[in-house]
């Protein structure tokens, strides 16, 4: 199983699948939940040593992904965004606001 990261870190994270988890894909298509998340993709690039840094950390392509990481986790905290997108604390607190005020 093979998910792409291409927004932030651009890196393929790639699972070796057991024989009933492909069994289960073919005959009922229930797919692992391993890569559900973007959030977990972000943490996986990170945990292979790729860490990209925007030159303008409050740029529409972080806005867009701190939009979806708090969709998904409303309660991420300023923090964790910092730590997944490689911002400053400020940085990644601004995102949230651009997120919140639609911008």
């Amino acid at each position: 199983m093979v998910a792409q990261e291409e927004r932030i870190n651009d890196v393929y994270v790639v699972r070796e699948l057991s024989a009933t988890e492909a069994s289960d894909i073919v005959k009922v298509g229930s797919w692992p939940d391993d890569f559900k998340q973007y959030e977990t993709l972000l943490r996986l690039g990170q945990e292979a040593g790729h860490c990209a840094r925007f030159i303008d950390p409050r740029c529409n392509t972080l806005v867009r992904t701190v939009s979806d990481l708090v969709a998904h986790r409303p309660a991420i905290e300023d923090r964790e965004i910092a730590e997944l997108l490689n911002v400053a604390p400020d940085d990644a607190a601004w995102l949230r606001q651009a997120v919140h005020e639609g911008t």
